[in-house]
């Protein structure tokens, strides 16, 4: 009986595969994990603190090599050799970042979409089932948004809306 580097036996065949070798005088090439038994970790930390100080080593050594010069213009964007004229922060409406949560959104969907046509066949009628009630979920979602206005861009008629609402 060879032990396979893919195998992973129970505490009583690890013991059965232990016996059967010693009993041919063979030695255990591959180490037999048993839940008993102690299995070493040190190595994992080493080399993870090993490579946590290996990054402030260089953190480090780029902070005591690195130049320091406060110019006038250091800090100001470059642009195509364009010189600024006011400032880059700029505010954009809500419905810039409402069309990219609808985007996040439906994306999203149409992620958990595809791995349920993947498994279409494995999954079957309560699969589909499942699909179809995810699909109206999402649906009804969209008409709320749609109905409350979260769509509309149109300026006159979100004053008009709001107008109403006071």
């Amino acid at each position: 009986m060879r032990a396979s580097a893919w195998f992973i036996p129970s505490a009583v065949e690890a013991s059965a595969i232990k016996a059967v070798l010693a009993e041919q005088g063979q030695r255990v090439m591959h180490p037999v994990y048993s839940p008993g038994e102690e299995t070493l970790f040190w190595p994992f930390f080493l080399y993870g603190g090993l490579v946590v100080l290996g990054v402030a080593a260089l953190v480090f050594v780029s902070y005591l090599l690195g130049q320091r010069h406060e110019a006038p213009g250091r800090n100001i964007p470059y642009e195509s050799g364009i010189t600024p004229t006011r400032s880059a922060r700029l505010r954009y409406g809500v419905h810039f970042y409402t069309v990219g949560i609808f985007f996040i959104l439906f994306d999203v969907e149409a992620a958990f979409l595809f791995a349920w046509a993947v498994g279409f066949r494995e999954l079957g009628w309560v699969g589909y089932v499942e699909a179809v009630l995810f699909i109206v979920v999402l649906f009804l979602g969209l008409v709320y948004v749609w109905r409350r206005g979260g769509l509309d861009w149109s300026p006159s008629r979100r004053r008009a809306r709001g107008e109403r609402q006071r």
